[in-house]
This record gives C-alpha cells, structure tokens and sequence, in this order.
C-alpha cells in the first residue's frame, strides 16, 4: 500500500513540475499555474497570416512582444 502511494505521489509531483518548466500552446491550455493576459493588436485586411504584430495593453501602450499567428 505504501508503495502505491509513493508512486502516485511521485507521479503528481512530477506533473507539477512539467507544467512549471515545459511551456507549449497544448500544454500551456490545461495549465492552472498560468495567468491569463490580454493584449489587443491592430492586424493589415486581407490576409490570413499575421507577422511580427505589435501587441497593446488596455491601456494603449506597446508591449515587449511581437505576435505571429494565423486566422481563419
């Protein structure tokens, strides 16, 4: 018995540390240790790939990052 439980802690302890250190969009969705943030873009019309966007808070200021992604 107290082997199983030692396995089963052994294994929730090591999930815990994937979702802490390996960042992937898969991944990322089931993590509960992330926070959501929003950001908002302006995006060129007529295309249905995005490149090196400049992000905006909510405020309107410019973010550190560029998004690349694409639409629908």
């Amino acid at each position: 018995m107290k082997y199983i439980i030692a396995i089963l802690l052994g294994l929730i302890v090591s999930i815990t540390i994937a979702f802490t250190i390996i960042h992937h969009p898969i991944l990322d969705r089931f993590n509960p240790f992330l926070k959501t943030e929003y950001s908002y873009a302006k995006v060129p019309k007529g295309t249905q790939q995005y490149v090196n966007i400049t992000a905006y808070s909510e405020r309107g200021e410019k973010l550190d990052y560029k998004l690349t992604f694409n639409g629908f």
